[in-house]
């Protein structure tokens, strides 16, 4: 009975020992979980703030880079804008070059134009006066000929003429004898009373063949001479 009243109180001790123990050892366990949860905080903060220390220099290192690229971009930007503005003004200048061009070809054009028309008049007026000149020199072979007919004609006539002063001067010379011989008929038949009068009929129809002969020529000449002078007006 005591026996059992010891091992009664023994267990009723365990008991109380455990129920003591356990809220210890729970309260340990808890504190450990709180520390090792802790250290794995600490742990990942640790990873965590590392991590973002890399994030950082690389965002760091991103940004000096961009930086840099900026800087270039910017360099490459006032090349562009420079590139740009000596591009415009380069357009520009050939606008106002090909203006001024085609100003020049327009005007070059007016002219080839202008000559053009001046050659084609030129043409018109040099086969006008192509056949003009043949004409003219038609026309003076005609004058030519006609000259030289008229020449030879004139010449003829200066022949005939004279021809004609030659016999004018002995038909003058023969009415001069005649008068003076009729003259001394007459003195004779004056002076005499017998004069043959045969001889002085014969003489005096001799002398009037002479006269008409004489007005036949002088005639003619006047006729000629006015021909002459007709021919060189």
């Amino acid at each position: 009975m005591y026996f059992i009243a010891s091992i009664g109180l023994v267990l009723i001790f365990i008991c109380l020992v455990v129920l003591f123990l356990l809220p210890n050892s729970g309260k340990d366990q808890k504190k450990r979980k709180a520390k090792e949860q802790e250290a794995v905080e600490q742990k990942d903060w640790e990873a965590a703030a590392h991590k973002l220390e890399w994030h950082i220099y690389s965002l760091r290192n991103d940004a000096a880079e961009f930086q840099k690229k900026e800087k270039h971009w910017e360099k490459e930007l006032t090349a562009a804008r420079e590139e740009n503005k000596k591009l415009k003004d380069k357009l520009e200048l050939e606008g106002s070059w090909h203006k001024k061009e085609q100003h020049e070809i327009d005007k070059r054009a007016k002219e080839i134009s202008h000559l053009k028309e001046e050659i084609k008049k030129a043409e018109h007026n040099l086969g006008q006066e192509h056949s003009q000149r043949l004409r003219f020199e038609r026309e003076f072979r005609e004058t030519k000929q006609a000259f030289e007919a008229a020449d030879s004609q004139r010449k003829a006539v200066e022949l005939e003429v004279l021809g004609l002063k030659s016999q004018l001067k002995n038909l003058k010379e023969e009415l001069t004898t005649l008068k003076r011989d009729n003259a001394e008929l007459k003195k004779q038949k004056e002076d005499t009373t017998f004069v043959a009068k045969s001889d002085y009929d014969a003489l005096e129809k001799q002398l009037k063949v002479k006269d008409k002969e004489f007005d036949r020529v002088v005639r003619e000449y006047e006729k000629y001479k006015h021909d002459i002078q007709k021919e060189i007006r």
